[in-house]
């Protein structure tokens, strides 16, 4: 089952992740955190640029967000006098309100918060709207810019993927570079046969 899991949100610190675990299980989400690195050295890199991956099914996203959701509401009435969020305008917060996926669960909810106080209420239909909108614009593919040769190159490109904020996961690239990305792996696969094939024969013709 858990080959049909994506990445539902990124934590910095893994009592975070297993936290969040707990809470979707317990409410009969599956659910598995796997430890993702920023690809460094680990030697150099140690625990800080570490993330730890909180997975699901993607049919369960909007479950998962209203269970965190919860876990928050109650605690927005208590928030220190210095918090970096009563410093934004109505329009950064109407921009966390949108684009919630880069925030955490209480930065979201204390923003909508602030705006009904403020009088600038962000309207239910209109707020799906405009998320609905940001989400096809993240499911355009992008450029992949000049791409190199060779195998591992072509395979990249070709098999990248990315998770949207509801859980569906498209191909990264366009489709006409990811045709191009499969030709490059193709190419380079035969090669590499060809090259050992004839070192093999160059052997045996000694």
């Amino acid at each position: 089952m858990s080959d049909t899991f994506v990445t539902f949100k990124k934590y910095p610190q893994a009592f975070l992740a297993a936290d969040v675990e707990k809470l979707f299980v317990s409410n009969g989400i599956s659910c598995v955190v796997k430890q993702a690195s920023s690809g460094l050295d680990s030697n150099f890199a140690g625990e800080l640029l570490k993330d730890y991956e909180v997975q699901i099914n993607p049919e369960d996203f909007e479950r998962a967000e209203q269970l965190l959701e919860a876990q928050f509401t109650d605690s927005l009435e208590d928030i220190p006098a210095d918090y970096y969020l009563l410093e934004f305008t109505d329009e950064e917060l109407y921009d966390v309100v949108v684009t919630k996926d880069e925030w955490n669960e209480f930065d979201y909810l204390l923003a909508k918060k602030m705006l009904r106080e403020r009088g600038k209420p962000i309207d239910e239909t209109l707020e799906k709207q405009l998320r609905s909108e940001r989400i096809n614009k993240l499911a355009q593919p992008e450029e992949s810019g000049t791409m190199g040769g060779g195998i591992i190159a072509g395979y990249a490109v070709y098999n990248a993927k990315k998770t949207l904020p509801d859980g569906r996961v498209v191909p990264a690239y366009k489709e006409a570079d990811r045709q191009k990305a499969k030709s490059r792996f193709v190419i380079g696969v035969v090669v590499l046969v060809l090259a050992v094939l004839l070192a093999i024969v160059r052997r045996f013709l000694r």
